[in-house]
């Protein structure tokens, strides 16, 4: 892996262990079943040492890789800073997606895996794993002796490993690279130059790398931050008027309606600011496309800027809309140290001065070929066009994954297949993304009733749990070649039968689109 070099002393992940952390500045932290609790930043530095002092004491070593499956909570945060002192590579997992796996430590090579005791995991009890909330317990305690100089990280040394949903199937685990964080911590701020007066709410799974960098932001940028979960965003947004909002598309959706009901007749303007505060600077948004109207719905009826960005696993941060260019509909222009070009097919391809990796760390044979490659660029996958004035627009997926409006992503081939095992069934093609369900359209055998085409595709995907079509759509004339929904060899024309049934498939959404 070719990677730019830096001077150590000039690297953010080194500089974050070696100033005092901020006396004026904090972490808060909602967690539902207990009591908020808020931490000067200055405190929590005292806490970091204390953790990092027992994981030593643990035998842990710098290299050493350890697991953390856990909801959003403050003994999470002191891990992941604490493993980032010592040089250990935090591999994290979320809940939603590896609660039930047995063999973490076995299947990614951990030395420890610290668990979230409400989980009730299978793994419980193993003698590699230790209950999070023990965390805590350590970061108070009084230890002899100063603590151990932190480690000085290297751009081409990994930090963490991400994880894939596994929602298409086995799970993929990319090493992030310290320079791929470095760059896109700097980038980001100085598009956004968070700082003292800032207070950024995050709410996402802290699993997800990118949700962490808020964390090393404010302890560099000197701001506050808020961690809470979905369950109890709301809450935290009411009570400490957040300057900056990291959500998914749907959360805005959400956020809409309720900010709409609370007005009734009266200003939508004016309720937003009695739900959201008077100190919002802007709301940020990315892993699915958000809808028209609730876009509109901010900036024009609210008066609150809401960015849109792109990026994947495999690229981090790539496009941001930012308050110095912002094009509604688009997902704003690259980042600094970033380019982006479209390929002959379509395809969103993603150069980065400092990549995240160049390969996958545990993957199915042959994946990181598909996805990495020889000229340095990330394939995508995703299809988009550049404007004129450099503003990236993301058309949809080149290959047979949705993403639903909450992030989801969805592989819909193993439910064609099942749903094609029917007799009922001719031809069929579930889709759905930017929505907040799957659907499927459903050419049906000549002579079934539609009623009972649609009862048996929705019983033949209910294995499928969440990724089950909820929504099934009966069509009569098929999906044919000479019509331009099929190719010369069979394959579904995914987006043009879409448009061609978009008076069906607006009908069926009805006001859940």
């Amino acid at each position: 892996m070719t990677i730019k070099a830096w001077p150590h002393e000039t690297a953010l992940l080194n500089a974050l262990f070696k100033r005092r952390w901020s006396a004026e500045h904090k972490l808060s932290v909602y967690r539902f079943g207990a009591e908020a609790e808020a931490i000067p930043l200055s405190d929590l530095q005292g806490m970091v040492e204390g953790v990092a002092a027992w994981l030593t004491s643990l035998g842990l070593e710098q290299h050493d890789r350890i697991g953390i499956l856990s909801s959003n909570r403050l003994e999470y945060v002191l891990l992941d800073l604490a493993a980032l002192r010592l040089g250990l590579v935090t591999a994290c997992f979320d809940p939603a997606s590896f609660a039930q796996e047995t063999d973490l430590a076995e299947k990614y090579g951990l030395k420890r895996l610290f668990l979230d005791a409400r989980l009730a995991s299978p793994q419980s009890g193993a003698d590699h794993v230790l209950p999070i909330e023990r965390v805590l317990e350590e970061a108070g305690k009084e230890r002899d002796g100063d603590s151990a100089e932190p480690v000085a990280y290297a751009p081409e040394d990994i930090s963490t490993i991400k994880f894939t949903s596994g929602s298409t199937g086995i799970a993929k685990g990319l090493g992030a690279t310290v320079g791929s964080i470095e760059q896109s911590l700097r980038s980001t701020q100085k598009l956004f130059s968070h700082g003292p007066g800032d207070t950024l709410l995050v709410f996402l799974p802290l699993s997800l790398l990118q949700q962490r960098y808020w964390v090393y932001s404010a302890i560099l940028y000197w701001h506050d931050i808020v961690i809470t979960d979905s369950r109890l965003a709301l809450e935290a947004i009411q009570r400490e008027h957040p300057t900056v909002i990291m959500g998914v598309p749907a959360f805005f959706d959400t956020l809409k309606e309720y900010i709409e009901m609370s007005a009734g007749a009266g200003s939508p303007r004016a309720s937003a600011i009695d739900v959201l505060g008077d100190r919002l600077r802007y709301l940020w948004t990315g892993s699915a496309a958000a809808r028209p109207d609730t876009l509109e719905f901010f900036e024009v009826t609210c008066g609150v800027p809401i960015f849109e960005g792109y990026g994947l696993n495999e690229t981090c941060i790539t496009t941001k809309n930012h308050p110095g260019a912002h094009k509604r509909g688009s997902v704003g222009k690259p980042l600094d140290g970033v380019r982006v070009e479209i390929d002959a097919e379509g395809q969103i391809r993603v150069f980065r001065d400092h990549p995240v990796n160049t390969r996958y760390l545990f993957a199915p044979e042959g994946a990181s070929e598909k996805v990495f490659m020889a000229d340095g660029s990330v394939a995508t996958g995703d299809l988009g066009y550049i404007d004129d004035e450099g503003f990236l627009y993301v058309m949809g997926r080149a290959d047979d994954v949705v993403v639903l409006a909450n992030g989801k992503t969805v592989s819909v081939r193993p439910l064609e297949e099942a749903i094609l095992r029917l007799p009922e069934v001719k031809q069929a093609m579930v889709f759905g993304t930017g929505r907040p369900v799957l659907a499927c359209l459903v050419c049906p055998v000549p002579g079934t009733d539609p009623d009972v085409v649609k009862r048996a595709v929705q019983q033949a995907t209910r294995g499928f749990g969440s990724e089950a079509v909820e929504l099934v759509i009966p069509v009569a004339d098929g999906f044919s070649e000479s019509a331009g929904l099929l190719t010369s060899q069979g394959k579904l024309r995914r987006r043009a039968i879409t448009e061609h049934y978009d008076q069906e498939i607006q009908q069926a959404y009805g006001d859940q689109s």
